[in-house]
């Protein structure tokens, strides 16, 4: 039963893939990208009454709700209630003014770095956030994910720094199966 479920998943997402495919080739969703529908905390009694629900407000701008199936990328169920969809920024911008939506933000894929924390988060320096625009001070969710620790993660891949900066006073200390050979910058 669960391969079935996972095979239909597959299915869906491949045809939705082919669906963007020829709708890009064809000049139709040109201008569509991937946005998130944040509701806040859901009072439907199941997963199911979530989805339903989600799916109409998106058949309301899309005017079917075949389409509103398919451009359907994922439903958030369980802690609180979101979608996230192909839309065009017209359809978000409907959907974003609708009362039950708390925001409408498109969808970014953010590499994970940790020496290059300033190029993860898209600022290029300290020096303009000494005054923060007004509008950067709402609709910002920070988040922290751990990915655990071991000297083989990419994440302490050395690779393109410079060298160690002369002032730095820190000491690679070995411990329980950590060795000086796995310090690097």
């Amino acid at each position: 039963m669960m391969f079935f479920l996972h095979a239909m998943r597959l299915a869906r997402v491949l045809h939705l893939l082919l669906l963007i495919k020829y709708a890009l080739m064809h000049g139709v969703i040109a201008s569509t990208k991937h946005y998130i529908v944040y509701m806040g905390e859901h009072s439907h009694p199941d997963s199911e009454s979530v989805i339903t629900a989600n799916h109409e407000m998106l058949a309301s701008v899309t005017g079917s709700m075949e389409v509103a199936k398919q451009i359907t990328v994922h439903h958030y169920s369980k802690s609180f209630r979101g979608f996230s969809a192909i839309l065009t920024p017209e359809q978000a911008q409907q959907i974003a003014e609708s009362k039950s939506v708390v925001s409408v933000f498109e969808s970014r894929m953010n590499q994970i770095h940790t020496t290059h924390s300033w190029e993860f988060l898209g600022v290029s320096s300290m020096q303009q956030y000494k005054q923060p625009q007004l509008d950067s001070l709402s609709n910002v969710i920070v988040g922290v994910i751990d990915t655990g620790i071991w000297p083989e993660s990419e994440s302490f891949d050395d690779r393109g720094l410079g060298p160690v900066p002369e002032k730095f006073k820190g000491e690679c200390m070995p411990g329980e199966k950590f060795e000086l050979s796995n310090c690097n910058k």
